[in-house]
C-alpha cells in the first residue's frame, strides 16, 4: 500500500519513484524471458526511429511472469491507488533501446486521460547511461501544453533540432535506478532520455480509469483508436490470444476483456 504522501507526489509531479519493488530472482527471471521475446522480435520487426526501438508484447505463453505483473498486487494496487480509481490493465510489453536518447514527449495527447504506466530496468541507469527523465508537473495544463512552445533539441517528432534546447537545459528529474526500482509516471508526463548504451531493457505495464461519465467513455474510445495505430506501427505488440483465451479464469483480465470488447480495442 503506497502511503498518503507517496500519493500525493505522484498526484503534484506526475512521477513515483518505488525502489525494490520487485526481489532479485524476479529480475533474473525477467531477464530470461526478454531474452526469449527478443529472440523472436528482432526476426520479426525491425528497430525504429533514434532509439532504435524493438518491443513486444509479454501477454503471451513465453512470458508468464512478466505477463503476470499486470495483474499482480504490487502494480495494480499501486496503479488503482495512484489513479484514485478503478482502473483497467491493457498492456504489458517489453521495450529494448540501442540508441543514445529518447526524444522529449508525454504518451498520450489526451489531457482528460486518466492512466498510469509502471516501467522498470533490467540493468542500473543514471544520467550518463540513459536514465528516464522526467518534468515534474508536466502532466497538468498550462505547463504541459506550454512545453511544446519550447524548441526541444530531441523533439516529440523524433527529429533532431540543432538550434533547440539540449538535454542538459532541461528542468527535469533524473530517475536513476537499480534492477527491481520500478517507476510509475502518468501518462500524460513528459519524459526522455540521454546518453544510452545499446541492450537497454525497459519492461512496462500501462492502466486507464474505469469510465464512469460520458465524457469518460469518450476518453477510452480514443485510446482504443490510439491503441490501434500502435499494433500498426507495432505489430508485435498486438495483444495476444493466449492473454484473451484466460484459460486461468481470472476475475479481474475477464473483466478488462469485456471493458476493452466494449469501446472497440483490436484482438478481442
Amino acid at each position: 500500500m503506497l502511503t498518503e504522501n507517496q500519493i500525493s507526489h505522484f498526484n503534484v509531479f506526475g512521477f513515483l519513484i518505488l525502489k525494490g519493488l520487485l526481489t532479485q530472482d524476479e529480475v533474473d527471471l525477467a531477464n530470461e524471458e526478454f531474452d526469449t521475446g527478443l529472440a523472436l522480435a528482432e526476426t520479426h520487426s525491425e528497430r525504429r526511429g533514434i532509439r532504435q526501438q524493438l518491443n513486444w508484447t509479454n501477454l503471451g505463453p513465453d512470458s508468464p511472469f512478466l505477463g503476470s505483473l499486470l495483474e499482480d498486487a504490487r502494480f495494480l494496487g499501486n496503479a488503482s491507488q495512484l489513479i484514485g480509481s478503478d482502473v483497467v490493465g491493457h498492456y504489458a510489453n517489453c521495450n529494448l533501446f540501442d540508441g543514445d536518447r529518447t526524444e522529449w514527449h508525454p504518451d498520450t495527447p489526451h489531457l482528460a486521460r486518466r492512466g498510469v504506466k509502471l516501467a522498470f530496468y533490467l540493468q542500473p541507469l543514471d544520467a550518463d547511461s540513459g536514465a528516464l527523465r522526467l518534468i515534474p508537473g508536466s502532466h497538468r495544463d498550462p505547463f504541459h501544453s506550454d512545453i511544446r512552445k519550447v524548441s526541444l533539441k530531441e523533439s516529440n517528432s523524433g527529429q533532431i533540432d540543432a538550434d533547440g534546447l539540449d538535454i542538459e537545459e532541461i528542468p527535469a528529474y533524473v530517475a536513476t535506478c537499480e534492477p527491481g526500482d520500478v517507476i510509475a509516471f502518468d501518462n500524460r508526463t513528459w519524459h526522455a532520455s540521454w546518453g544510452g548504451k545499446p541492450n537497454r531493457r525497459m519492461c512496462s505495464t500501462g492502466y486507464f480509469a474505469v469510465p464512469t461519465s460520458e465524457a469518460d467513455s469518450d476518453i477510452v474510445k480514443q485510446i482504443a483508436e490510439d491503441d490501434a495505430h500502435l499494433q500498426d506501427a507495432f505489430p508485435m505488440q498486438r495483444r495476444n490470444e493466449h492473454w484473451v483465451a484466460n484459460e486461468d479464469e481470472s476475475l479481474v483480465r475477464q473483466r478488462w476483456i469485456e471493458i476493452l470488447r466494449e469501446y472497440g480495442f483490436r484482438g478481442l
